[in-house]
């Protein structure tokens, strides 16, 4: 699976995080994870991207579906432009 790019596919792999996560504090998530609190802090938030490395340890121990991350991001994307078209459209 390619790395996210796009501000979409952050901000749904930043949720998924969170929710496997659940109420693991970010110290200790983190630690699992063998990366730093800030780190995780900045992916779940949508900050910074994600390693493959680090996608691969979400998805193999933790369990979350690569599949999910695609649907979220499609489904953003287009809530995105269904808002940019209704406010491009001309005032009657």
């Amino acid at each position: 699976m390619p790395a996210p790019t796009t501000d979409d596919e952050l901000d749904a792999l930043g949720k998924l995080i969170r929710d496997a996560r659940g109420d693991v504090p970010q110290d200790k998530f983190a630690e699992r994870l063998g990366i730093k609190q800030s780190q995780l802090s900045a992916v779940e938030c949508g900050a910074i991207n994600a390693s493959l490395v680090l996608i691969g340890r979400l998805i193999r121990d933790f369990g979350i579906d690569e599949s999910e991350l695609t649907r979220a991001a499609v489904a953003r994307a287009d809530a995105r432009a269904r808002l940019k078209s209704l406010h491009a459209a001309p005032q009657t």
